[in-house]
């Protein structure tokens, strides 16, 4: 897959009805603008702040830029922050009593209840669905395997009934139990290989199994008009392509997320739209004049204004991720949803969860709020993201996390700047009083370079990704302070280097904005000094330095490491 990257802010998903404000598909690097004290737009009720500014078509509301169309949603006795609590829209959040079971799939209103309970009805064999069931009828394809089939497997297209060739599980005739996947349920080809991974579940329409991940059907080469799947296959750059028929499924500042039975894509649009955001839910037709990517993630770089064709409804295009799917390439973009979601560990707003099966995921989150090691939530509504070579989940807003229970939380660290000599060695990666922000790069006190002491620290990275190591402590500062960050350095490696910066926080620890050195790091095998110093703007109450990592791209030799000692931030 041809992948040129480009630097863009871009973003992702958003609760049910479209919320916006963030960067994403990425967003760990410079490819993000730095939020500065005056990026600030007062919202309508005159009392939060949105920074960046919010766009074309959004208003500022609870420090997030919301789509001016988004309607309020209630009717459980809970609110999401957007309602009046006094009106109660579509979508009410518990199943009303119209709906037998008790459940919903998001399209009720507040008092009726459609077909498609959400569970089984009896007359579907062993109780499992596959979506397409009513609630008083049972489609053919009930997800389990009949026992018509040999061993009790099935590759999905069977009925409840019948029994279809190819079971999944090779055949006796076939020498060492192994099949190439072409074999019946009858007969044995000559060389049965080894067997390729299912896939499991089966592969909803427009995709089929490769390899045991389900990939989109292709419908090029780059016809022009046509689906997803047709879009992917052509080839990155200037395209004259009808997008047709898919479905917005999230919102965010700088674009959005649309879908269709052949797969997703992100649509980028900048923090300057040219027309009004789309309602989550709107039905498309998009005129594509450029396709790319940024950091791997695909998506639409140019379009024309796109053109209403009809409505969809998202939450059944959710796919549910709670039994342990993983992130990967063939559902790249995709709408997720989950339940039993387990916080492993937290580094800003880069987070790894346990859920289902499913062990180690990183989550990706612009608003990580209350979230911290041993934490459980519920996911109501996210997207899978590329950055770089890996896949991962990822959220822009608070809302998208519910049911949060943090009653299992480790203890928060107590950090203050004790150790900013590097001298505890109780703690490494990061030393004590100090959080990495990102994940491809280790912190770590040694004895071999230290300024003063006996230690000093190691910052090696192995990523051109911009890596970030902060202190750990809320500093105290007041609005009109000059702050001032010094820290010795040894950058002897031509293959990095890095520059001081300072985050400013308002009273509740909101970010206020982030200022940057303009001077960065050069190769000398000896200790210097750095200095940098920023006046605290307005609704400063706290402050935290750190540094970020570069890669010297004409030098990279796929990793680089310097040294730092005796950290300090001071505020006159």
């Amino acid at each position: 897959m041809n992948k040129t990257s480009r630097r863009i802010v871009m973003g992702l998903l958003v609760l049910g009805l479209a919320m916006s404000g963030g960067c994403g598909g990425g967003g760990d690097d410079e490819g993000t603008p730095d939020v500065t004290a005056q990026d600030t737009t007062q919202d309508t009720q005159g009392s939060e702040w949105c920074s960046p500014p919010c766009g074309n078509g959004f208003v500022c509301q609870n420090k997030q830029c919301v789509p001016e169309n988004a309607q309020p949603v209630c009717g459980d006795g809970q609110c999401d922050t957007t309602e009046t609590c006094t009106a109660c829209q579509q979508d009410c959040g518990a199943c009303p009593a119209g709906c037998p079971n008790g459940q919903c799939d998001g399209t009720e209103t507040c008092g009726s209840c459609p077909d498609d309970c959400g569970t089984c009805p009896p007359e579907c064999g062993d109780g499992l669905c596959n979506g397409s069931e009513t609630c008083g009828t049972c489609a053919a394809d009930c997800g389990a395997c009949p026992p018509g089939c040999g061993d009790g497997q099935c590759n999905g297209t069977e009925t409840c009934t019948t029994c279809k060739d190819d079971c999944g599980a090779c055949p006796p005739e076939c020498g060492d139990a192994q099949c190439n996947g072409t074999e019946t349920c009858e007969t044995c080809a000559g060389d049965c290989g080894a067997c390729p991974p299912k896939c499991e579940p089966a592969c909803t329409a427009g995709f089929h199994c490769d390899n045991g991940t389900c990939v989109p059907d292709q419908a090029g080469p780059c016809a022009k008009s046509g689906n997803v799947a047709n879009l992917k296959s052509c080839s990155e750059g200037d395209v004259d392509v009808m997008l047709k028929n898919v479905t917005v499924t999230y919102v965010f500042d700088a674009g959005y997320f649309v879908q269709d039975d052949s797969g997703a894509m992100e649509v980028y649009v900048g923090n300057a739209w040219p027309y009004d955001a789309p309602v989550v839910g709107k039905v498309l037709d998009i005129h594509v004049t450029k396709y790319g990517n940024y950091k791997n993630q695909q998506e639409v770089t140019a379009s024309d204004i796109p053109v209403g064709v009809g409505n969809g409804n998202v939450e059944t295009m959710k796919l549910d991720i709670t039994a342990g799917t993983l992130p990967a390439e063939a559902l790249e973009s995709r709408v997720i949803k989950g339940t039993g979601f387990t916080v492993t560990k937290v580094e800003t707003k880069n987070i790894t969860l346990d859920y289902g099966t499913a062990k180690g995921v990183m989550f990706r989150t612009d608003f990580p709020g209350p979230l911290c090691v041993g934490a459980k939530f519920d996911l109501a509504t996210g997207v899978i993201t590329q950055f770089e070579n890996s896949h991962r989940l990822q959220s822009f807003f608070a809302q998208d996390m519910v049911n949060v229970v943090t009653t299992g939380c480790q203890a928060a660290p107590t950090f203050d700047s004790s150790n900013w000599g590097f001298e505890e060695t109780a703690q490494n990666d990061p030393p004590a009083d100090f959080e990495k922000a990102t994940s491809d790069f280790t912190a770590m006190w040694t004895t071999a370079q230290k300024h003063a002491g006996n230690n000093g620290c190691d910052l090696t990275w192995t990523s051109q990704d911009n890596q970030d190591l902060f202190q750990g402590w809320f500093m105290p500062v007041t609005a009109g302070q000059n702050v001032t960050f010094t820290l010795w350095t040894i950058d002897n490696d031509t293959a990095g280097r890095f520059r001081l910066a300072l985050e400013f926080f308002a009273a509740d620890k909101s970010s206020v904005g982030k200022e940057y050195s303009s001077s960065y790091t050069t190769d000398n095998p000896a200790w210097i000094q750095l200095t940098y110093s920023f006046k605290a703007p307005a609704n400063t109450a706290f402050v935290k330095g750190f540094v970020r990592l570069y890669d010297v791209a004409e030098s990279w030799d796929a990793n680089a490491t310097v040294y730092i000692d005796d950290w300090s931030v001071t505020a006159q």
